[in-house]
């Protein structure tokens, strides 16, 4: 014999793992348009930041589907910082590298654009910070007592 409450979280959780697959398949599909144009535009394009920003919103479904708020912020201050190591790397000397690792610093110089880094990391920083604060204040306000007293006698005045 089944019960209602067996069938609704049945519903929940088909309806969270479509979710969960539509998350992977999207983030699956960006993440294949960014490696095969990182193999067709050649490093002197003016669109050679696109493979990067592909690569880096592929892990936005993934985040939404994961509802906490913290990997965004870490997510952005990560890419930040991988952005600003990429612009101090353009304009450090040959000479202070090893031989071996001076064709991986053209590399990422030629082949990655800092600042496609930055601005994802930046507006996942914002949104995970936003998120971050409503929910703090959500949070605040579902403890204070006074509130739910306020919000209950006004649900009684409306009738």
């Amino acid at each position: 014999m089944d019960t209602g409450a067996d069938d609704s979280s049945a519903g929940k959780k088909s309806h969270r793992s479509a979710a969960g697959r539509i998350a992977a398949v999207a983030s699956a599909l960006l993440w294949t348009g960014g490696i095969l144009l990182a193999f067709c535009l050649p490093p002197s394009s003016s669109a050679i930041w696109v493979p990067d920003a592909l690569l880096l919103a592929g892990f936005v479904p993934l985040l939404f589907f994961w509802r906490w708020s913290w990997p965004w912020l870490v997510f952005g201050l990560f890419n930040i910082g991988i952005g600003f190591l990429l612009q101090v790397i353009e304009y450090l000397p040959d000479s202070h590298f090893p031989a071996d690792l001076v064709r991986a610093k053209k590399h990422l110089a030629d082949y990655h654009e800092p600042f496609t880094w930055m601005v994802i990391g930046l507006l996942a920083s914002l949104y995970g910070l936003g998120r971050l604060l409503k929910n703090i204040v959500l949070w605040a306000y579902k403890r204070n007592p006074r509130s739910t007293e306020l919000s209950q006698s006004s649900r009684e005045n409306e009738n």
